[in-house]
């Protein structure tokens, strides 16, 4: 398949690298240069501009956060200026309920299909190949986009229709595995033992557990998001409280009614 890729961080690289050893034409583009050399020496093409990316059937964003990706989408020149009608915008970055919402919208309303395929797995899943993938979107699109998660990742969960599902799934995983991790180490220091409060979960029996215990954690890295998780509390009417100093605030985050 012909397909752009913007966003060659960690995981954006793995998972480009990944696409075209599959066998898929790829144009990568990233916004800082000095991030191709290794994926053009497997075969893949670079791109100047987005635009260059928009040219195939597909172009995959993963990208660090919602204004990163509303700047690459939605500004003059960018995916949805140039996705031809028809193609498929596939964002797999952790961003809010609201911005999947709006890209949705804006795609929709461009003659384009958007599909919300967010991860669970840490960069060296990416390079394995072994991410799990939530997808959500036209299930038609999510069909003719099985060969791309077929080559990055070992298992794909396809939900809903609404883009929106899949990241919110996603928000809920990470604030659910960072809850537990913090949950942990307080155990840990007061002597007891980590506390197995996940696994027997609804939510987690959607999903593979060993997902959840490759993400990224705020003392880790920066995928779980905290301003993704508050702004899509916010637009629910639950903003989250934020915990005492030195502690996530995805870890002890209490959802309050507004008053």
């Amino acid at each position: 398949m012909k397909t752009g890729f913007i966003g060659l961080g960690h995981m954006g690289a793995a998972m480009a690298a990944n696409l075209v050893k599959a066998g898929h034409d790829v144009m990568v583009f990233n916004r800082s240069p000095g991030k191709t050399r290794a994926l053009l020496e497997l075969g893949a093409h670079e791109a100047a501009h987005i635009a260059d990316a928009c040219n195939g059937e597909t172009v995959i964003t993963m990208l660090a956060d919602d204004t990163a990706l509303a700047h690459v989408v939605l500004a003059e020149g960018g995916v949805i200026a140039s996705l031809r009608k028809g193609a498929i915008h596939v964002s797999m970055s952790t961003i809010s309920v609201a911005l999947s919402n709006e890209l949705a919208q804006a795609h929709a309303e461009a003659g384009q299909r958007f599909v919300a395929a967010p991860v669970f797995g840490r960069p060296d899943m990416a390079a394995a190949a072994k991410l799990y993938i939530v997808a959500a979107g036209d299930f038609a699109a999510l069909d003719e986009c099985k060969s791309l998660f077929d080559a990055l990742g070992q298992k794909t969960f396809p939900i809903s229709a609404e883009p929106a599902a899949a990241n919110l799934v996603k928000l809920s995983g990470n604030f659910l595995q960072a809850a537990a991790i913090g949950r942990g180490g307080h155990a840990r220091r007061q002597g007891g033992h980590r506390p197995a409060c996940l696994c027997g979960s609804a939510h987690l029996d959607a999903l593979h557990w060993k997902s959840l215990q490759n993400l990224w954690c705020p003392h880790r890295g920066r995928q779980v998001s905290a301003g993704s998780i508050r702004r899509t509390a916010r637009t629910q009417g639950h903003p989250p409280h934020t915990g005492s100093r030195g502690e996530s605030a995805c870890t002890h985050a209490a959802w309050k009614p507004v008053a």
